[in-house]
């Protein structure tokens, strides 16, 4: 795995810190029942994701699960998941200290076990050189 690039003197920074050494990557998108890609890391690439975020108004019962995939497609875990009731209105936003580091190859992805749902979320990374 890549290292995050540090500031030598981090106490001098006060507010958004400078030199991330890496691109800005922020997807969104919205799923009904079934499965949606937000995001594939590209070959040579490391994704630190510090920010995700779901929001949505349920017509019936259901899940939603934030996963990781690997290359083969294969989950290989859950971010988090979220159980939704009908008929009510609900969002879930996370911000990470230590960024959650997906490899080159594996993808982010929303999986909604339910029709009649409208589910927006996304997240907001670094994508890094490995």
């Amino acid at each position: 795995m890549a290292t995050v690039h540090r500031e030598p003197n981090q106490v001098k920074w006060v507010g958004v810190r400078p030199g991330h050494n890496g691109e800005q990557i922020n997807r969104c998108n919205t799923v009904d029942n079934g499965t949606v890609i937000l995001y594939t890391v590209p070959a040579d690439k490391l994704l630190l994701i510090h920010y995700h975020y779901a929001s949505g108004f349920a017509a019936a019962n259901g899940i939603l699960s934030f996963s990781i995939f690997d290359a083969v497609p294969a989950n290989v875990g859950e971010i988090w998941q979220a159980r939704f009731r009908t008929a009510e209105g609900w969002g879930v936003a996370v911000s990470h200290f230590f960024p959650i580091e997906i490899p080159t190859g594996y993808s982010l992805r929303l999986i909604s076990d339910t029709v009649g749902v409208t589910i927006n979320a996304g997240f907001h990374g670094i994508l890094t050189d490995v």
